[in-house]
């Protein structure tokens, strides 16, 4: 009797279980399409590993609308910054495998290029200060090059083919600032190093290891596999390639980045890094600054880490021209979840899928999430009062038309009256559908020119109605 108690509570708790996954599914397959279409994203691939289980994998929307691609297993993202965290396992690789340390500084071991002097030591920069973003060397880059076209590499580093010539503009260590010159610099670091090409030193060391058989720095090994890149309004964007790998340059699939950050949040599976390496790794390294502490608490060696009551989480976004992605796992539980786009109006659909994933497993809010939810409450209340003020100066606008000192047809001025709020009705609703859907990147300049805007109206107000006061006289 026992035993059939006992053989019916598993089989109960079994198939409890397996409804409560199949009941995420079928809920995850219907929201993202609708969260993906309020976004404006026109294809994802969406994955999530329990434990080293694909606990979900699923696609939707189109690779090309162009070419009426959809979005399949076969399908391959840009990776954008998420390439930062493959740089870093091929790091710590080289460090151990030729006895580096990570507070060896950068020009003991890199040989081929140096930085413009400054007034500041370069010899003071070490391996982990570039890892973290705390070398003390210039961020804000910009490459905007023709589709394919590769200039030197020391002519990107330069500031020939990007907006700052890599440079120190503090001590190292004395903060983060986000630097994908650094991270060229390490690029340099392993070729110089290794002997070998950081792509292939990548490839044989950290990709093939890890199974990401799907991942490569050769756009010509999946250019029919690509996807296409849309910019903020929906169009199509030419294909384009960095000029180097280790910032931005990787190509894959949601599968294999989140083999990648398994194999940081159970270190035991990690065929590439000791654990001693891993643990450096995951280690708080400095303070999030500015933009980035919006969603981070700390910054590791290759990625940023969300600070939760359950502990921390370790994640990366991947932004460039057309793509938006992330990946966020849970060093305590060992959650991954994996969520690559092809839009550049992809942030609320990233904070979205990425809270509702941490609600329905119980767990924290990510910080992103979370500041999301209160800026849309907040960037909703903030617009429909304007748009109410709009409406009450509008009304004051009327009486000034009113006023007998202007000629108008009375006709035209209820024609004026009605297109004036009409068009501050529109242009309050436009301004805060920006905001909601482009949440971080132009977050802080849409909310300023929303400022600026109802000071404008409050201004105008009060001109309005002393021009009315001096008509009525």
């Amino acid at each position: 009797m026992r035993k059939i108690v006992l053989t019916t509570l598993f089989t109960l708790f079994i198939a409890s279980t397996f409804v409560l996954a199949f009941s995420d599914a079928s809920y995850f397959d219907r929201q993202i399409p609708k969260w993906m279409e309020s976004s404006g994203v026109p294809g994802a691939s969406v994955l999530i590993k329990e434990e080293g289980n694909v606990a979900y994998e699923a696609y939707f929307g189109y690779a090309d609308r162009e070419e009426n691609r959809l979005v399949d297993s076969n399908t391959v993202f840009r990776a954008e910054s998420i390439s930062k965290t493959v740089t870093a396992f091929a790091v710590l690789h080289l460090v151990e495998q030729y006895g580096l340390s990570i507070h060896d500084g950068l020009y003991d071991h890199m040989t081929s290029y140096r930085m413009e002097t400054s007034d500041y030591d370069e010899a003071s920069i070490t391996i982990a200060h570039l890892l973290s973003h705390t070398a003390g060397i210039t961020g804000k880059t910009d490459y905007s090059l023709p589709p394919y076209e590769i200039p030197p590499f020391e002519e990107v580093l330069d500031g020939e083919h990007n907006l700052e010539r890599t440079k120190m503009v503090r001590p190292a260590g004395e903060r983060f600032e986000y630097s994908n010159q650094g991270f060229l610099l390490l690029e340099l670091l392993v070729e110089d190093v290794s002997g070998k090409r950081f792509a292939d030193y990548a490839k044989e060391h950290v990709l093939d290891p890890l199974g990401m058989e799907d991942s490569t720095y050769s756009h010509l090994e999946v250019e029919d596999r690509l996807i296409r890149s849309y910019d903020l309004e929906g169009e199509p964007l030419e294909r384009h390639r960095y000029p180097f790998n280790a910032p931005g340059g990787l190509y894959t699939t949601a599968s294999d980045i989140a083999k990648l950050y398994h194999a940081l949040v159970r270190p035991e599976d990690n065929p590439v890094l000791t654990e001693e390496s891993v643990a450096a790794m995951v280690a708080p390294h400095a303070e999030a600054a500015g933009f980035y502490a919006a969603g981070a608490d700390k910054v590791g060696l290759g990625f940023f880490l969300d600070k939760h009551e359950e502990g921390y989480a370790v994640f990366h976004g991947g932004e460039g021209a057309g793509s938006l992605s992330q990946a966020y796992a849970y060093l305590e539980s060992g959650r991954v979840l994996v969520v690559m786009t092809n839009g550049k109006t992809a942030w609320e659909f990233l904070y979205t899928l990425t809270g509702e994933y941490a609600s329905r497993v119980g767990l924290s809010l990510p910080a992103s999430s979370a500041l999301y939810q209160r800026v849309r409450t907040f960037s909703s209340v903030f617009i429909a009062f304007s748009a109410l003020f709009v409406l009450y100066r509008a009304h004051r606008f009327s009486k000034v038309l009113r006023a007998p000192s202007i000629l108008v047809d009375r006709r035209v001025r209820a024609h004026v009256q009605k297109i004036f709020a009409l068009l501050m009705l529109v242009g309050w609703f436009y301004l805060g559908r920006l905001v909601l859907r482009n949440l971080v990147p132009i977050l802080q300049f849409r909310l300023n020119v929303a400022f600026i805007a109802l000071a404008i109206t409050l201004f105008s107000g009060s001109f309005l109605r002393g021009k009315s006061v001096a008509n009525d006289k």
